[in-house]
């Protein structure tokens, strides 16, 4: 009964935040933002099993916190929430690369290193005090 109550309740906070998106910013705003990923995470953590599912937990509970620092002040916490999403995003790598051999592993993992350091190289010159 829960799982299916947090699937309905991220797909109704889900609405109202893309609903609500030409008024933003309002007071509460992060939270109506970070709401429809903490149901995700709280479904996964009740229905998944394994490693996996709690990387995954971690992941969005990561991805939330990116939300509130983007929600609270784009300008001022930027890099911050940035940063998080990065963590998040490798925790969803860490994943989904589970069952992987080792071998494919680090092969992947080096050419998702290749990729970020390419673009990381083409961003450099336009990122200014960034």
């Amino acid at each position: 009964m829960l799982p299916t109550i947090l699937l309905v309740l991220f797909g109704l906070t889900a609405a109202a935040y893309l609903f609500s998106l030409s008024r933003t910013p309002y007071k509460g705003d992060f939270a109506l933002k970070a709401t429809p990923v903490l149901c995700l995470a709280a479904y996964v953590a009740l229905e998944g099993q394994g490693i996996a599912a709690a990387l995954v937990v971690v992941g969005f509970l990561f991805s939330a916190g990116g939300d509130v620092a983007l929600a609270l002040d784009r300008r001022k916490y930027f890099v911050v929430g940035l940063s998080l999403f990065l963590v998040a995003h490798l925790f969803y790598i860490a994943a989904l690369v589970t069952g992987i051999e080792a071998i494919r592993f680090n092969l992947w993992l080096g050419l998702i290193g290749l990729f970020s350091l390419s673009v990381g190289a083409w961003l450099f010159p336009v990122l200014g005090k960034l």
